[in-house]
């Protein structure tokens, strides 16, 4: 199945109302071939499954906050209902490109090859040897320095995903685009290295001032601001993690396991090399050369010795220092080589502990996902058995393709999240999970807390919190059912977010719901005062209830409500439930949670 294009999004009725096509994906970008199953409709968001291009192998996607992801989907929406067009060109006039284009992915693989080379290992060999000195390698350093400056630009006119759980957005506004790599990119980092070309450029054209003054060097500031590019490892040590260091592949776990080994060793490398580097340029920088660690390498002399033959000396003294051996034939003789000692042991027993602890992660992880391989190969045993009964009943491809894709499509992985978080809350302590709630229903989502205010209106927080620990979590897929006409209410449910349809019989109605929403599909008023009946009684709530499965005709004599209306869940639903033998509790000591879930029954059915 091929991904959409575009989604059908509701906006707001300040906007003009209505409901209106966002695109989530760059124009070039396939849609679906007719005769393909249609994908899930979801407002402005879309399953991260269903899109083909870079998204969890690029440093190109970003995860952000839901209320961000609101923003970025709102100007979306705004501007497909006819509101301000976002400028798809930048101040520069220059076009913003999608990740996929060739010219971005060609960029990024130079750019690439340039940080693993130059930035990792020519760069501290330059700094080490002073090789600005000479004009060949002063020129190469302003070219790299100029292409540094470009990627800056580059990065400002490519488009990103940005990400909120498992649902993505496509973002190609290039005041966007700017603010999402501003605020979760390396956009410090990419900065300060651009401006390291422009920095050379000024302290070249100035090199007579500057050489004038006294012990000042031209060539040495030029030095200075090449050595500010050595930020980039940080931007290569991330993209190195996100290319060898992930999760290792549910089909190629151990192929993985040996990448990872493989980059391990390679970020061991480039911090040896820039370790050599620095005890190399500190010697190289003292005088007389004689006070130096090179002067007494195993009781020989290598201050006027080749550079080849000095390098693997620093690398054989940072090596036994970092590792703390220390044989005692080389050693810091002056107090800024003792100091660059000390930071060596450092940094070399932090490193190791790392590689150390990272491989076990490795291994770990890639024994867990020899469980989930098989968790995979079971469903997708069970897709192609289902396939092959569909076959034999001639059915068409479309349909053996939706088979299949609920199988291995974000509907099932919607499940499987959901039915993970409800028994994670369900295994934490009552007040734990009630205070969590209650931040969920009252602080961090500002389209559920007008919910949580009207149901809980006049109850104390502390008692608030005791309440919503009696919710557990009921995730409801796509097409399955919450509740059929005729049968037992066992339950009241709220719907953080999600769409339900009502069913006539067993067909969908034009009448829907949309989270966030109080689901109380029977009587609750005769409910409610059977429970102060019950109460000025001194009767238990519903006590010596007998169960049942299903209501007798016309419902009066149940001794528990019946549920009027069946309800479809026409999207994926997350919804929180309460047994109504814990709501009748809830409410025997809190009667005015009763009388605000009345109001709130009262005033849906009055919106229609």
């Amino acid at each position: 199945m091929q991904p959409l294009a575009a989604v059908a999004v509701t906006v707001a009725e300040g906007d003009g109302g209505g409901e209106v096509t966002v695109p989530l994906l760059p124009p070039e970008t396939p849609t679906a071939a007719d005769g393909d199953a249609p994908a899930e409709h979801d407002p402005i968001i879309k399953p991260a499954q269903y899109v083909r291009f870079w998204v969890n192998i690029t440093p190109w996607s970003y995860r952000v906050s839901r209320a961000e992801f609101q923003r970025y989907a709102a100007r979306k929406a705004a501007e497909a209902h006819g509101g301000p067009s976002a400028r798809r060109t930048s101040p520069l006039g220059l076009p913003v490109l999608p990740p996929t284009h060739p010219f971005i992915v060609g960029w990024g693989a130079a750019l690439l090859l340039l940080d693993l080379t130059y930035t990792a290992v020519l760069l501290p060999l330059a700094f080490a040897f002073s090789a600005y000195s000479d004009p060949q390698w002063l020129a190469f350093s302003l070219f790299v320095g100029i292409l540094f400056t470009l990627d800056l630009v580059v990065m400002l006119h490519r488009a990103v995903v940005v990400k909120y759980m498992d649902r993505v957005l496509y973002v190609d506004s290039p005041r966007d685009v700017a603010a999402a790599y501003a605020r979760h990119g390396d956009a410090a980092i990419t900065t300060l290295v651009a401006l390291s070309a422009p920095a050379q450029i000024a302290a070249l054209l100035a090199a007579p001032v500057i050489d004038s003054l006294p012990g000042r060097s031209a060539v040495t500031l030029i030095q200075s601001f090449a050595l500010i590019r050595g930020l980039r490892l940080v931007r290569l040590l991330v993209l190195q993690r996100q290319l060898f260091f992930g999760k290792p592949s549910v089909r190629n776990a151990r192929r993985e396991v040996v990448l990872y080994a493989l980059s391990l060793l390679y970020v061991l490398g480039v911090l040896l090399t820039w370790l050599s580097c620095m005890m190399l340029a500190i010697a190289h920088y003292q005088s007389p050369p004689e006070i130096t660690w090179l002067a007494s390498v195993k009781g020989q002399d290598l201050t006027e010795a080749s550079a080849s033959r000095q390098f693997v000396a620093a690398i054989y003294f940072v090596t036994v220092t970092a590792c703390t051996v220390g044989f005692g034939d080389v050693s810091g003789g002056t107090e800024i080589e003792q100091l660059a000692v000390v930071l060596t042991v450092i940094v070399g027993v932090t490193a190791i502990a790392f590689s150390v602890k990272s491989m076990v992660d490795a291994l770990l992880e890639a024994a867990l996902q020899d469980e989930g391989a098989q968790r995979v190969a079971l469903l997708r045993d069970r897709a192609r058995t289902l396939s092959t009964w569909a076959r034999w009943q001639s059915t068409s491809k479309g349909m053996m393709d939706r088979i299949i894709s609920f199988y291995q499509g974000p509907g099932l992985n919607h499940a499987i999240l959901s039915q993970t978080w409800g028994r994670l809350l369900s295994e934490l302590p009552g007040d734990l999970r009630g205070e969590l709630l209650f931040q969920v229903f009252f602080k961090h989502h500002p389209e559920v807390r007008p919910l949580g205010e009207q149901l809980l209106a006049g109850v104390s927080p502390g008692d608030a919190v005791h309440v919503l620990a009696q919710l557990d979590v009921a995730p409801l897929c796509v097409g399955h059912t919450l509740c059929w006409e005729g049968d037992a209410a066992e339950h009241v449910w709220l719907l953080q977010e999600g769409e339900l349809v009502t069913l006539q019989g067993v067909l969908p109605t034009g009448r829907r719901r949309r989270g966030p929403a109080l689901i109380a599909p029977f009587d609750v008023a005769a409910w409610l005062a059977q429970q102060r009946e019950q109460q000025g009684t001194g009767a238990a709530p519903n006590a010596r209830a007998k169960p049942q499965k299903a209501c007798p005709p016309g419902g009066a004599a149940a001794p528990v409500p019946c549920y009027t209306r069946s309800l479809h869940a026409a999207r994926n639903c997350f919804l929180y439930r309460m047994p109504l033998k814990r709501l009748a509790l809830v409410v025997r000591c809190l009667p005015e949670v009763g009388i605000n879930i009345l109001a709130a029954v009262a005033a849906a059915q009055a919106a229609g």
